[in-house]
């Protein structure tokens, strides 16, 4: 491609940046070291602003979360309640996640296609906010970094409750039946401990180790991503009550700044009115939406996967649009809100009663 264009071959961050550029003038593919430009922009111009203008308010909304209420110079959140304050998902995208066969059955729409949408589409709201952040980094506004939130199971043995006996049905969703008596237990959600770091790491590589793998990008690839975690999420429930833990972001406001009352002041001007703050949402919400249905569009015909040549590709993919992103929509499927995923519910039914 450098050939082809007359630039330089770079590495490290300045072919990172190469390839941004590239971004403003045209679309690409890219599979191993071939580039298949997919779309040239007439007016690059045009397309940077509206990608800058996309980043910003992404970067407005945050600073709005940071000093709205009690921060204290710092925010821990996890990567999807993120996506859910910024607008960029509806609350259904969250809930139906681990239930993609419910989905599937009540939308008849094939379950190849909804994990194809789920990929494509978080990688695309990972960069975003990533990108937004790191523009805030840059401006030395906020420091971030990636993190690793835990659900850890609490239990007091010498407490015995009744509580409704549940059970799951096909759809994972919890069905109450009866009661029992069973150990007085809760669930901590915060962000994992130094050692708990090293629980899950060393999971992973067990796991990763017993399924023929070496990196969880092949275990992705090769679809067994959720088999995995269901099964390190089981290791780390046996060995240190870790129910399982889910990708976060720290956010920190700088503390070396000389004056920190200026810094506080810039901060303070992004605050928003209860109505300015959802006009801003929905406005990042139909950008995402326009985003995202670009970007289907660029990967449709694509000719290394059958799965992206069929017509029902384009319907499909504007379908779970509708039902998991557009605030716009009111088509909605049927769910059970619920933050466990069904193995691991059936995991602390079947154990409610073992004082672990």
């Amino acid at each position: 491609m450098c050939d082809v264009l007359g630039e330089n071959v770079k590495d490290g961050n300045s072919k990172k940046s190469q390839l941004l550029e590239w971004k403003d003038y045209f679309d690409y593919e890219k599979d191993g070291r071939k580039f298949t430009i997919t779309k040239i922009h007439k007016d690059p111009k045009a397309h940077k602003k509206r990608e800058v203008l996309h980043i910003k308010l992404i970067e407005e909304l945050i600073l709005d979360f940071l000093v709205s209420g009690k921060h204290e110079g710092e925010k821990f959140i996890s990567r999807m309640d993120l996506m859910l304050f910024l607008h960029l998902i509806k609350d259904e995208y969250r809930g139906l996640k681990p239930k993609r066969g419910k989905l599937s059955e009540a939308s008849k729409i094939p379950k190849e296609y909804i994990n194809d949408f789920y990929q494509s589409t978080h990688n695309l709201l990972k960069r975003n906010i990533e990108t937004a952040l790191n523009d805030l980094k840059n401006r030395s506004l906020i420091f971030w970094q990636d993190a690793i939130a835990v659900c850890y199971l609490k239990r007091n043995k010498d407490k015995l409750i009744n509580k409704k006996r549940r059970y799951t049905d096909q759809y994972g969703d919890t069905i109450e039946d009866g009661w029992e008596t069973v150990v007085d237990s809760w669930f901590d959600i915060r962000e994992a401990t130094k050692e708990e770091y090293g629980y899950i790491s060393d999971a992973e590589r067990k796991v990763m180790k017993e399924l023929g793998f070496k990196t969880k990008t092949g275990i992705f690839l090769s679809g067994q991503y959720v088999k995995f975690r269901c099964k390190v999420n089981d290791l780390l429930y046996q060995e240190h009550n870790i129910v399982y833990y889910f990708p976060a972001y720290r956010i920190l406001f700088s503390q070396d700044i000389e004056d920190m009352e200026e810094y506080l002041e810039d901060i303070e001007s992004y605050f928003l009115m209860p109505e300015e703050e959802e006009e801003k949402q929905l406005q990042l919400n139909q950008n995402t939406v326009e985003r995202i249905k670009k970007s289907i569009k660029r990967k449709f015909q694509n000719k290394n996967d059958p799965l992206r040549q069929d017509e029902k590709y384009l319907i499909f993919n504007d379908q779970l649009i509708n039902y998991l992103i557009d605030d716009k929509k009111n088509t909605y499927i049927r769910y059970e809100v619920n933050h466990l995923p069904k193995h691991t519910r059936k995991k602390l039914d079947n154990n409610s009663t073992n004082n672990k």
